[in-house]
C-alpha cells in the first residue's frame, strides 16, 4: 500500500507574529543591491522642500526611485503595471515599505526628477569601478535608430506650418478681444473639438488660400479675422505648433553640414506628434520618425558609460560631440583608453579632433569595414586595389602601379595608368573604358587612420567592438524597448537613462554574485582522502562493477 503525505492547505492561516519580508526574499535578490545603491544618494535637499507644505504627505523620493529602478530592471514599462507590482509582488512590497504609490505619482516623479535619475548613473559607474568591473581599457561608441512615438502621416511642411502659425497667432489675439467684448459662450458653429491638429492647420491654410484667390491678394495679406474658421486651438495644440516651428532652424543647421546639395532643396517636414523626432532610415530600410541613440560602452565589461538621445539621422557628426561630453566628466578618464568606432564616424573633422586631443581611436574606412565583415567582392573591385600611403599610389590586382594624376580638392584624388590598354584582363577590370580610374576619398588624417587600421594587432583590438552591441540587444530584446513611449525628447532621454541604469545595475550585481561565489568556494575547506587499504579495496570493487 502506498501512502501519500500531503502538506496541509493553510490558506487563511493567521500569523501570531508580524511577517518579515526579509525572511521570504532571497539574500542575493537584486532588490537588495538596488536599495543599497539608492542609499548612496543624499536626498536631504530634495526632502527639505516638502517640509511645512500644505496637503497630504508626499511619498519618499528615495522609495519611488528604488521602485522605478527595480521595475525597469525587470522589464516593467507601464506605470500602471509598476503600481500593481507594488501591491502584489513581495520584493516590490519590501522595497516600498508596504506603501502603494499610484501610477500618476510615478509618472510625475519621472517628469520632475530627470537630473536625479541621471545622477544615479555616476553612482553605479563608481561602484562598478570599485568592484574592478569597469576598467576603461577599451571602449566603443556605437549608435542605433529607435522609432519615435509619432506617425509618419501626422506631419506638415515648414511653409504650411509657418503660414498657419502666423494666422493662428492673429486669430488668438482676435479671440481674446472678442471674449472680452462678448463673453466666452459658443456660437454654435464650432467644428468638433476632436478634429486632429493637422486637419485644423490644413483648414486654416486652405481658407487663407481660398480667400486670397477670391480677393486676388497675396496669402500674407490675408488677416485672421477674415477667415470663418469655426474652431479654436487649445493651449496644448498651440504649444505643439510653437515647438514644431522652433525645430525648423535646427533642421536647417543640420542640413547645412551635409555635402549633398539636393538635401538643402528638399522641403522640411516636421512631425506634429513629436516635433523633436526626425525622419531616419533604420536597418530594415524603412524611413520613419525616429531618434538616434548613442552609447559609449566599456568593451570588457559591457557597462554603458554614457547614453544619449540625438536627432542626427546618421553618426557622421556624433564622434566629436560624444567624446567631448565624456571628457567633461571628471570621474571618467579616457586618456589611456582605446576607443573603437565603426566607419559611420569616419569623417575629416572627427579624426582631426582625435589626433589633436591625443586620443587612441580605431576607425576603419569602408574598404576595411567590408574586409571585417568578410563580404565577397569581385577580383577587380576597388577594395582589392592596394593603396601605398608612403608613395601615394595604388597597386592593382595584377601588380601594376596606378600613380596619382590629379586632385579635385584635398578630399578627392585621381589615380590611373596607361598600362590598362595592353592588360590581358582589361575586359574584366574596365570593359567600358581604356583606363581603370581609382578615385581616392580621404584627407591626411583619414589616410593616417586607414594606415593604422592595416596593422594586424590593431585589427585584433578592433574585434572587441562587437561587445558594445550587447547593450542594444539588452534594450531591444530583453527589455522590449523597441520604440519610444513619450512624445518629447527630454522624457525619452529620462527613459533611456533608466534603461542604462538597469543594464549597468544588472551587470554589476551579477559580477558581485560571481565574485562572492568564487570567494566562498576558495574558503571552503577541501576534504583530503587517505589511500588506506580499505579505500583501495572499495575503489577496485567499484571499477569492477563499472566494467560489468
Amino acid at each position: 500500500m502506498i501512502f501519500l503525505v500531503l502538506h496541509e492547505d493553510k490558506i487563511g492561516q493567521t500569523l501570531l507574529l508580524p511577517l518579515d519580508l526579509n525572511d521570504i526574499i532571497p539574500s542575493d535578490h537584486i532588490c537588495h543591491y538596488v536599495a543599497k545603491l539608492v542609499d548612496c544618494y543624499d536626498f536631504s535637499e530634495i526632502h527639505e522642500k516638502f517640509i511645512g507644505t500644505a496637503g497630504g504627505k508626499a511619498y519618499s523620493r528615495r522609495m519611488l526611485l528604488r521602485l522605478i529602478l527595480l521595475a525597469t530592471i525587470e522589464g516593467y514599462k507601464s506605470s500602471r503595471d509598476i503600481e500593481k507590482q507594488a501591491r502584489l509582488n513581495t520584493p516590490y512590497m519590501w522595497i516600498c515599505g508596504f506603501d502603494s504609490p499610484t501610477y500618476r505619482t510615478l509618472i510625475n516623479f519621472k517628469n520632475d526628477y530627470e537630473d536625479l535619475i541621471s545622477d544615479m548613473l555616476a553612482i553605479i559607474l563608481e561602484d562598478a569601478k570599485n568592484e574592478g568591473l569597469l576598467k576603461l581599457g577599451v571602449i566603443a561608441l556605437d549608435g542605433t535608430i529607435e522609432k519615435a512615438n509619432a506617425s509618419n502621416r501626422n506631419t506638415v511642411t515648414d511653409e504650411i506650418l509657418e503660414l498657419a502659425r502666423n494666422l493662428i497667432n492673429e486669430s488668438i489675439i482676435q479671440d481674446k478681444e472678442d471674449d472680452e467684448t462678448y463673453g466666452e459662450e459658443k456660437v454654435g458653429e464650432e467644428v468638433s473639438p476632436n478634429l486632429p491638429l493637422k486637419k485644423k492647420i490644413k483648414k486654416v491654410v486652405e481658407a487663407s488660400q481660398k480667400k486670397a484667390k477670391e480677393e486676388k491678394k497675396e496669402i500674407e495679406e490675408i488677416k485672421a479675422d477674415e477667415l470663418n474658421l469655426g474652431f479654436k486651438f487649445s493651449p496644448y495644440e498651440m504649444q505643439q505648433i510653437e515647438k514644431a516651428y522652433n525645430q525648423i532652424d535646427l533642421i536647417k543647421k543640420q542640413r547645412e553640414r551635409s555635402k549633398d546639395p539636393k538635401l538643402k532643396e528638399k522641403p522640411i517636414i516636421i512631425s506634429l506628434s513629436d516635433p523633436d523626432s526626425r525622419f531616419m532610415k533604420n536597418k530594415k530600410g524603412h524611413i520613419e520618425l525616429s531618434y538616434n541613440i548613442q552609447n559609449i560602452t566599456d568593451c570588457d565589461s559591457g557597462i554603458i558609460i554614457r547614453s544619449s538621445l540625438e536627432q542626427d539621422p546618421t553618426d557622421h557628426y556624433q564622434a566629436k560631440k560624444q567624446l567631448e561630453k565624456l571628457m567633461q566628466n571628471p570621474n571618467i578618464n579616457i586618456d589611456q583608453a582605446k576607443i573603437l568606432m565603426d566607419t559611420g564616424y569616419n569623417t575629416e573633422e572627427a579624426i582631426k579632433f582625435f589626433y589633436e586631443e591625443g586620443l587612441d581611436v580605431y576607425i576603419p574606412n569602408k574598404k576595411q569595414a567590408s574586409e571585417n565583415k568578410n563580404k565577397k567582392l569581385g577580383k577587380y573591385a576597388k577594395a582589392n586595389f592596394q593603396y601605398n600611403y608612403e608613395k601615394n599610389h595604388y597597386i592593382c590586382p595584377q601588380g601594376h602601379i596606378l600613380p596619382h594624376k590629379n586632385s579635385y580638392n584635398e578630399n578627392k584624388k585621381v589615380y590611373y595608368t596607361n598600362k590598362c590598354k595592353n592588360c590581358p584582363n582589361k575586359k574584366q577590370c574596365t570593359p567600358k573604358s581604356n583606363y581603370r580610374i581609382i578615385i581616392h576619398y580621404g584627407t591626411k588624417y583619414q589616410d593616417l587612420m586607414a594606415q593604422k587600421m592595416e596593422n594586424e594587432e590593431n585589427k585584433e583590438i578592433y574585434k572587441k567592438r562587437a561587445n558594445s552591441e550587447r547593450s542594444f540587444a539588452y534594450m531591444k530584446y530583453t527589455l522590449g524597448w523597441t520604440s519610444m513611449a513619450a512624445k518629447d525628447k527630454v522624457k525619452n532621454q529620462t527613459d533611456l537613462d533608466l534603461i542604462t541604469l538597469a543594464h549597468n545595475i544588472k551587470l554589476t550585481h551579477n559580477h558581485k554574485l560571481k565574485k562572492n561565489q568564487h570567494q566562498n568556494k576558495e574558503n571552503t575547506p577541501k576534504i583530503k582522502t587517505t589511500n588506506t587499504p580499505e579505500n583501495q579495496i572499495f575503489k577496485n570493487s567499484m571499477q569492477k562493477l563499472a566494467c560489468t
